[in-house]
């Protein structure tokens, strides 16, 4: 589904993956969630993953809750929590809570669109009020790739309102998109988390 408002970031990109756990399926997704079947695409259409997963480290550098909810724009979000507690590395880059998704077989993505928002309790873990906490951060940081291994980083991007907004950014046919992951930077852990909608992309 498209939405009317939309922000367009050009995309970048570097250095490989150095660490992923891939043990998830969409674990936090709603009850009877289940793997779903790849649709064909042609370029240009729209196409939406067929899974989810929570690849954070551990939890006391991040993780990632409900990630079964960016499947459908319906309103049910997945989120991307930080206790505070330490870091890990995905392609050579500090981050906390990540989830990643995968698109159908065959299917590499031109584009990527995210409908998010900060929010100030992502997993459990609540922001406290100060000028570094509630209202702040607001980032994330985006990677791509054919599979989740191979994930590669493609930009960070900033959220520009406290409500929800679809953000779209390019993704480069180097990166042969199958796979995506979208990470809460490491921005103070009192400040606010991240809320994921859902999460579509655009066929190469």
């Amino acid at each position: 589904m498209l939405c009317s408002t939309l922000v367009f970031v050009a995309a970048g990109g570097c250095s490989t993956t150095t660490i992923v756990k891939k043990d998830g399926t969409s674990g936090g997704a709603p009850a009877g969630q289940e793997r779903r079947e790849s649709v064909p695409c042609k370029g240009g259409d729209t196409t939406y993953p067929i899974e989810a997963f929570d690849i954070s480290s551990d939890e006391a550098s991040g993780s990632a809750c409900n990630v079964g909810n960016v499947l459908d724009e319906d309103g049910s979000f997945a989120a991307l929590d930080w206790p505070g507690s330490g870091t890990h590395k995905l392609a050579g880059r500090d981050v906390t809570g990540c989830l990643a998704a995968e698109f159908g077989d065959d299917i590499t993505l031109s584009s990527l669109s995210m409908r998010m928002r900060p929010v100030g309790t992502g997993c459990g873990h609540a922001c406290t009020p100060g000028d570094d906490g509630c209202g702040s951060g607001w980032k994330v940081s985006i990677f791509a790739g054919p599979s989740i291994e191979e994930l590669d980083f493609l930009q960070q991007l900033s959220l520009t309102t406290a409500d929800f907004f679809e953000y779209r950014i390019a993704v480069y046919d180097r990166f042969k998109a199958k796979f995506i992951a979208i990470c809460r930077e490491p921005t103070p852990a009192e400040g606010d988390d991240i809320a994921i909608d859902s999460v579509y992309g655009f066929c190469r």
